[in-house]
């Protein structure tokens, strides 16, 4: 299914059996063809802003890539690579990357005592792992720094995710892009790292 937002409501888009059960539940009126024109060239507009985005101010533009190939060996191979450090410096730990991007489910639970004081309600609550608190054990947290959360970030992003389920756990909608206050690019990380698979 695809959802594009219009001005006044948004246009549902469906590619599956599936996607149609789902949409025959929402209640909705059939889009106009003025309406599925306009998402069509919304859709095209976003195509072209990331296909021309600036390149580091110098003028040139290049679209919006992520090279996959041995990515996992690529970032596994690179955890004491300058960058992490850099892209530190500019990351605010802010957590908005984690709460746009559909597949991230780090949570934790917390214990809320009534006001009575007779009970306690355990709750799971979703979380970051960009907290400091997400990692904290009895001897500290295990991710102590900015550079350390965002290095684990990515790297279970795109790397030991595939160990975990067997594909990649970015699915490439750009929120992370989109939503960070300071622009930090995953995929403009990823190439600073390198194409190099390390050896040794």
């Amino acid at each position: 299914m695809g959802l594009s937002e219009l001005e006044e409501h948004f246009l549902i888009e469906v590619g599956s059996r599936r996607g149609a059960a789902i949409a025959a539940r929402v209640q909705g009126e059939e889009p106009t063809s003025g309406e599925i024109a306009r998402a069509r060239m919304a859709t095209r507009a976003l195509e072209k802003r990331m296909r021309d985005r600036p390149l580091h101010g110098d003028g040139r533009t290049t679209g919006r890539w992520l090279e996959t190939d041995h990515l996992r060996d690529r970032l596994l191979g690179n955890l004491e690579h300058p960058r992490w450090s850099e892209v530190a410096e500019r990351c605010l730990a802010c957590a908005n990357c984690t709460m746009v991007c559909p597949t991230c489910f780090c949570t934790t639970v917390e214990e809320v005592p009534d006001l009575s004081g007779d009970s306690v309600t355990r709750m799971r609550r979703w979380e970051s792992c960009f907290t400091w608190e997400h990692s904290y054990t009895a001897a500290g947290p295990v991710h102590p720094t900015t550079q350390s959360r965002y290095r684990q970030w990515l790297t279970h992003k795109l790397a030991s995710w595939h160990d975990q389920f067997g594909t990649s756990g970015c699915v490439g909608c750009g929120r992370c892009i989109t939503w960070c206050p300071v622009g930090i690019d995953l995929t403009e990380e990823v190439a600073a790292l390198g194409n190099e698979v390390p050896h040794g």
